[in-house]
């Protein structure tokens, strides 16, 4: 490989490999939008796919008018600038730490070292949004799925609401046929009164084996002392029995 197919080759991987526009054109963030637009065309001369056979030229090239189209818009490039600045605070914080200095603002290794570190940032911003699109995406997807489940159910509800009023009047004559056969069915009251049923003997319970006797009745013989009959006193001055007639002699 010559020399100047090497040049390309290593242009043409900075290109594709960045994310970084102005890394992308290899220039500074303080440069004029004209000096930008002028560099590009001495770039897209050389990455045009009709004129380069590299076979990532056409990939190049779509990323060569991204970064112009990028750095043309006021706000974007404001966006990446922030970026840049950014990464050189973590970058100059981290050489402080390792106790190494800036040689100069055109230092070639604290360059390289920032693009990586933006490079670095882009690369998380992007995962980030990727990730919080996939959430808002399925969060979005999880919605209308459950606005569909609502939807089919508040239609079968409906269904089932016309259903039932379009059945009432065969329920309402269900129930009457069922209510007439019921009362046909029904047996005629009796006419036997409870007045003239012959009276039932009842046999009194059986004393039970362990009970106490039952007291003497006082209506068998009512002379028989008893608790409730005391006997009556001695009469000491009540005259003899009178003798026996001479006749049973």
């Amino acid at each position: 490989m010559s020399g100047e197919d090497e040049e390309l080759d290593l242009l043409i991987r900075r290109m594709t490999n960045f994310k970084n526009p102005f890394d992308i054109m290899d220039v500074d963030k303080s440069m004029e939008i004209a000096e930008i637009q002028k560099k590009y065309k001495r770039i897209s001369l050389k990455v045009h796919p009709d004129k380069c056979t590299h076979p990532k030229a056409s990939i190049a090239f779509d990323a060569l008018k991204k970064a112009l189209q990028t750095l043309e818009n006021p706000d974007m490039r404001a966006n990446y600038e922030a970026v840049m600045d950014r990464a050189e605070e973590k970058l100059t914080a981290e050489w402080a730490a390792q106790g190494r200095t800036r040689n100069g603002t055109d230092d070639p290794s604290f360059k390289l070292e920032r693009k990586l570190m933006t490079q670095k940032i882009l690369i998380e911003r992007s995962f980030n949004a990727k990730r919080a699109d996939e959430i808002a995406l399925a969060n979005e997807r999880r919605q209308k799925e459950d606005e569909a489940r609502a939807l089919e159910k508040r239609k079968k509800e409906q269904e089932n609401e016309k259903e039932w009023e379009e059945n009432r009047d065969v329920r309402v004559s269900d129930w009457r046929s069922f209510v007439n056969k019921k009362q046909k069915t029904k047996p005629a009251p009796s006419s036997t009164r409870a007045d003239t049923l012959p009276p039932t003997s009842v046999s009194p319970p059986l004393p039970s084996r362990n009970a106490p006797p039952p007291p003497p009745s006082s209506s068998s013989n009512p002379s028989a002392p008893s608790r409730h009959n005391p006997p009556p006193p001695p009469r000491h001055n009540a005259p003899p029995p009178p003798p026996p007639s001479r006749s049973h002699v």
